[in-house]
């Protein structure tokens, strides 16, 4: 829940999920950089990107100063985005929870989320990624979802996730606050 609207926020390892099931995506992963890791990364025509966290026993709690995501592609090619944590932060503004919640609680997991979303554009994309995408960045610009439909609701069911209540027909929504009733 939202304040008065139910939203579904697609974490990002549902989001790597998603891109690994596509078919079109072999594998998918996301870290942070700290302060005292080797840390390279160059674009152009022979894009390279090089992390070897330090063996430092006290890396965790050493400044992030960058978050990568990277994928390999079906045919074997390997693309990545990198940020920095100013990029992080400066989109972290843009989120309505951005002083509290998962932002507050779970900083990490929430800059590797930002950094899989920024690589997720340059992605083949599935259908099934599409809407996953639609419906996970609705709250963040803070719109409600109106992706949600009969497939949604089937795939959470398929993944054992029970979606007891169909709003799709609108029948179960206030019109006037979006809440969903009961």
């Amino acid at each position: 829940p939202f304040k008065t609207t139910c939203q579904l926020m697609i974490g990002y390892q549902g989001m790597l999920d998603i891109a690994r099931r596509s078919g079109l995506v072999t594998s998918i992963w996301g870290h942070v950089v700290r302060e005292g890791d080797y840390f390279e990364w160059e674009l152009g025509l022979e894009p390279k990107m090089v992390h070897k966290p330090s063996n430092l026993q006290d890396r965790e709690d050493k400044a992030i100063t960058h978050v990568y995501a990277a994928a390999r592609m079906k045919g074997g090619d390997t693309i990545f985005d990198v940020l920095t944590k100013a990029q992080v932060d400066k989109r972290r503004k843009r989120s309505r929870a951005s002083g509290s919640g998962p932002w507050v609680t779970d900083y990490e997991a929430m800059a590797v989320k930002t950094a899989v979303r920024a690589l997720w554009k340059w992605l083949p994309k599935s259908a099934e990624m599409a809407k996953a995408a639609a419906i996970d960045e609705a709250p963040e610009i803070g719109e409600q979802s109106d992706a949600w439909d009969a497939e949604v609701t089937e795939a959470l069911e398929k993944e054992g996730i029970a979606a007891e209540v169909d709003i799709t027909d609108g029948e179960f929504v206030n019109e006037e606050t979006g809440e969903v009733l009961s």
